[in-house]
């Protein structure tokens, strides 16, 4: 069986749930997601882009709280989201190792924000994959690497944990 039959054959069996699985320009695939679900992850990722960064540079017990509260956050829209049944797998399992690695004492900062930049490579492949407008994907990747830029920046001298809890 060819490579592309075999990919298609695949894509085919891919268990949906409410989302389509577009096949369209060569082997790129394209997520639909409803336009209330997609404001949903605006406001999510905006939130986690002001936590995340405080949380790792100042890790306070609020900041930690709050960086908490929002994985969490994401985590309850990944399992309402219409995304295909993979695509919320992968998303989990990012998000319920970054929730896990919080509830360590003392905090482990290290740990922390390389969980947090898988997390943002998650985000950053579905939001590429996602059938919106040009103007939405630009807003949801600009703001995925500014969040990126702040996290490189907040954990610059990380040396492991911190004794902040």
């Amino acid at each position: 069986m060819c490579p592309r039959k075999k990919r298609d054959r695949l894509l085919r069996s891919l268990p949906v749930r409410g989302s389509k699985l577009k096949l369209s320009k060569g082997d790129f695939i394209e997520i639909s997601i409803p336009f209330k679900e997609l404001e949903r992850l605006k406001d999510l990722l905006i939130l986690f882009s002001k936590t995340a960064p405080a949380a790792i540079s100042k890790p306070t017990p609020f900041n930690i709280g709050a960086l908490q509260g929002i994985l969490k956050e994401l985590l309850l829209f990944t399992y309402t989201s219409v995304f295909p049944v993979a695509v919320k797998a992968e998303l989990q399992s990012v998000l319920e190792l970054a929730i896990t690695g919080l509830e360590v004492g003392p905090f482990p900062r290290l740990n922390t924000s390389i969980s947090l930049q898988y997390l943002l490579a998650e985000l950053m492949q579905i939001t590429l994959l996602l059938s919106i407008s040009p103007l939405n994907k630009d807003h949801l990747v600009g703001e995925i690497r500014s969040t990126n830029v702040a996290l490189v920046i907040a954990s610059v001298g990380i040396s492991g944990t911190s004794s902040a809890v």
